[in-house]
């Protein structure tokens, strides 16, 4: 028993032996550093009142023995445990824990810097594509430039989509839904769409007709996204005249 706890104690990882109803038959230090438990106070408690959260006691009452989760540390803030239980002895399984921080912490950087990043070329993005829309429709655009303004538009399309792909497999890999708490300013999104077209003298003006200055709640990007969209298509199918007159089209 002596060098079992030896062998235990020696590990960078936590171990907690429970029984068949989830109560702790013995730990190592590890697992006091990781999760707060003690081997002699905590000997007969359920690990998951003292490690509360649903995803461990699912876990601990699933058969499937290849499954592990990762779950918020209980004793460290912003830390990450993973979790496995494996079967161990006789009626008993042990719990491994796993300090998973550094690994949590550099996807999250890497998952904001791609969303970051294509966010910000998007707009851009959207601008470029406008004004070589309006140039590839030009009556009087010299011969010799047909071919390579086609090859431009041609790549931002294909730059766009891209992006479109980065953000989609951003949202992906953050598992996680617009929130209802993020205050979405319309109005704001839609003044900086009007002033991201209103430099080229060839494109129709826009007007913006506010009936209320009310915000909604959801994902500031997607409604930008949206916008974007149905901005950049009514320009690129408002017919050549329409644009050379100056007519100007209302947004509400």
């Amino acid at each position: 028993l002596k060098e079992i706890r030896k062998s235990t104690n020696a590990m960078p990882d936590g171990a907690v032996i429970i029984d068949e109803n989830h109560e702790i038959v013995n730990c190592n230090k590890a697992s006091k550093e990781l999760a707060g438990l003690k081997r002699k106070k905590d000997r007969g408690q359920r690990i998951d009142n003292i490690i509360r959260d649903p995803a461990l006691t699912k876990l601990l009452e699933s058969e499937d023995q290849t499954h592990a989760i990762d779950i918020p540390s209980p004793v460290t803030d912003g830390g990450w445990l993973n979790v496995r239980v494996v079967p161990y002895g006789v009626d008993q399984r042990l719990v491994f824990l796993r300090d998973i921080t550094e690994r949590i912490r550099l996807h999250k950087m890497r998952r904001d810097f791609v969303a970051n990043a294509s966010h910000e070329l998007r707009s851009p993005l959207t601008v470029i594509s406008g004004y070589l829309d309006a140039i590839a429709e030009d009556a009087e655009i010299p011969a010799d430039w047909t071919g390579p303004v086609e090859q431009m538009r041609t790549q931002a399309q294909r730059m766009s989509q891209l992006v479109s792909e980065l953000l989609e497999l951003s949202s992906l890999e953050g598992g996680s839904k617009a929130s209802s708490d993020a205050i979405v300013d319309v109005a704001g999104l839609l003044a900086a769409a009007r002033k991201s077209y209103s430099r080229d003298a060839n494109l129709p003006a826009i007007e913006l007709q506010l009936e209320s200055r009310a915000q909604l709640r959801g994902e500031g990007s997607q409604i930008e996204s949206v916008i974007s969209n149905l901005l950049s298509n009514a320009l690129r199918h408002t017919p050549g005249d329409v644009a050379g007159a100056g007519i100007e089209r209302r947004r509400q």
